[in-house]
């Protein structure tokens, strides 16, 4: 009886394992994937892949829409809003603060893919703030934020997510998959990721990444080049103060 209940047991992780599997895979390919496709990304079985892909459309966490392929459903989006949600809810405050301490615009972003989303921003009152546009999905490797959460990632996972692609502009300083794990390597010396006026003409910013039990959010401070010099110290020290607090304060537990 206890063999057949490990079993049982062993059988349920490795279906659960197996439906994150996908799950994580659609996410970073929200235009829709087929069956076909899925299968030989996840390395399972077609059959397998079509069992899986049932059970979680019978609850709406994915989506067959013909041609386009499977996606996200919308039990599965309702999901993360609310996830998100929440993590917005309980930062705001000290989000706030930080941008009240230092004078600065600061933005709470999410990674989505290959992408990144800033999810919430706090602008400080004052002359000539720079506001991001929330919800603007900009490519990962181009952004301080972006970088910094990719320095939480292994190189080889960072080089298979833009192996299919990997287009930056002509006249971005990252040109190559090694010249950007070059700069993830420095990133991850120090926690800190830098902008220098690349993304927003005339706008440096600072970006810590925040490794959670609850997904990975990076805090940005974007800075006007006349201030950036003279505050720059006291931005960076105030940052890393806010990581700290944060993890360990507000019970936002670091992944080990």
């Amino acid at each position: 009886m206890k063999a057949e209940n490990e079993q049982e047991k062993g059988s349920g992780v490795q279906v659960i394992s197996r439906a994150a599997t996908i799950l994580n895979i659609l996410g970073e390919h929200p235009e829709g994937l087929s069956l076909g496709k899925i299968a030989q990304t996840a390395q399972l079985p077609r059959s397998t892949v079509q069992r899986l892909v049932g059970a979680l459309e019978s609850v709406e966490l994915i989506r067959s829409n013909g041609k386009a392929g499977v996606t996200l459903g919308p039990a599965f989006l309702k999901l993360v809003t609310n996830a998100h949600t929440d993590v917005i809810t309980a930062m705001r405050p000290r989000l706030e603060a930080l941008s009240e301490l230092t004078g600065e615009t600061v933005a709470l972003s999410r990674p989505a893919g290959r992408n990144l989303t800033a999810i919430h921003c706090a602008a400080a009152s004052g002359e000539l703030q720079i506001v991001p546009r929330l919800g603007f999905a900009r490519p990962l490797y181009s952004t301080s934020a972006g970088r910094v959460l990719l320095s939480l990632q292994r190189n080889e996972d960072v080089k298979a997510l833009f192996a299919e692609e990997f287009r930056p502009p002509a006249d971005f300083s990252i040109q190559t998959i090694s010249t950007l794990i070059e700069r993830l390597n420095e990133i991850r010396k120090t926690g800190i990721s830098y902008d220098y006026g690349e993304m927003i003409e005339g706008v440096n910013t600072i970006a810590i990444g925040l490794d959670t039990q609850i997904g990975r959010f990076s805090v940005s401070m974007l800075l006007p080049l006349g201030r950036y010099e003279r505050k720059h110290d006291f931005c960076v020290e105030s940052l890393m103060e806010f990581r700290s607090k944060l993890l360990n304060e507000m019970g936002v537990t670091a992944k080990d």
